[in-house]
């Protein structure tokens, strides 16, 4: 696994079809819950939670605190702001 430059982040590593897959960088302040799909190049900032069904797009950036609850997808190529909760 490679690491991240700045300190405060780091790789992570989720599950998908059965693979263990580099997808992109979270804060270490963040929570992904396992099965939550996350796809390659996102970045998730500080204090975001991302419950077990969530699956987030190709090159998305979550800035900080966001949630994503639920049965919630969110497509390629989005920045969602500060503080907002999908589903």
């Amino acid at each position: 696994m490679r690491r991240a430059n700045h300190p405060k982040t780091r790789d992570i590593r989720v599950q998908i079809d059965g693979l263990g897959c580099l997808m992109g960088t979270i804060d270490p302040t963040a929570r992904v819950e396992d099965g939550a799909v996350i796809g390659e190049g996102t970045t998730i900032g500080p204090y975001c939670i991302i419950s077990r069904n969530a699956v987030i797009g190709a090159n998305c950036s979550l800035i900080a605190h966001v949630q994503v609850m639920g049965h919630t997808s969110i497509g390629a190529d989005c920045t969602i702001s500060p503080f907002v909760v999908l589903g």
